[in-house]
């Protein structure tokens, strides 16, 4: 029997095709504006997203809440196609 974990992530795999180049340009973009959160120009929508992210990761990790709220907001970067 698959567990939960493997579950979502058979169905994360199928919904994407994942393009290397894509998601790592995605990810650097979104870690740099997460590190100078204060100076950031980003849409609203965006700023929140970080602001989640970041009072997220400032909980401890042992906390599922947050680990969830944490890998939903990096889905969503890495689903980004640029």
């Amino acid at each position: 029997m698959k567990s939960e974990i493997q579950s979502r992530l058979d169905t994360f795999k199928q919904d994407i095709n994942l393009e290397p180049e894509v998601v790592g340009k995605n990810l650097n973009i979104f870690y740099s504006n997460l590190a100078n959160l204060s100076e950031v120009d980003v849409a609203a929508d965006e700023l929140n997203e970080l602001n989640e992210y970041y009072k997220a990761s400032r909980s401890a990790t042992d906390n599922r809440g947050s680990r969830i709220k944490r890998g939903e907001i990096i889905q969503k970067v890495i689903r980004i196609v640029s």
